[in-house]
């Protein structure tokens, strides 16, 4: 499914940008759609270069904070810690939580 989107968006953008004189007298028909091709699948991986950026730092820190615990508490404590964190030990927290009353809106 997620192949398909792309595709999708990825044909409609090179289709939409062949139509725009952008390099229309510098490069051939196929030159010039091997470029924007070029450019959009270097979008596409600067988009998931960006989220791993963004994302492994984080991980790989609680990864080794949990290690870290692991190897310094009871290993039952800090499974139970971490359950009642994540919502599945009745003491609050977590995804399940009724959500805080949104403000009314005035028209």
């Amino acid at each position: 499914m997620g192949t398909f989107v792309v595709s999708f968006i990825g044909v409609s953008t090179v289709s939409s940008a062949m139509s725009s004189p952008l390099l229309r007298g510098r490069l051939s028909p196929v030159a010039r759609r091997r470029a924007f091709v070029l450019a959009f699948f270097g979008v596409i991986v600067c988009a998931v270069a960006a989220f791993g950026v963004g994302t492994i730092p984080d991980l790989v820190r609680e990864g080794a904070d949990f290690v870290r615990r692991l190897k310094s508490d009871n290993i039952w404590v800090v499974v139970l810690e971490k359950v009642r964190q994540d919502g599945g030990g009745g003491g609050g927290g977590g995804p399940f939580k009724t959500p805080p009353p949104t403000p009314p809106f005035f028209f």
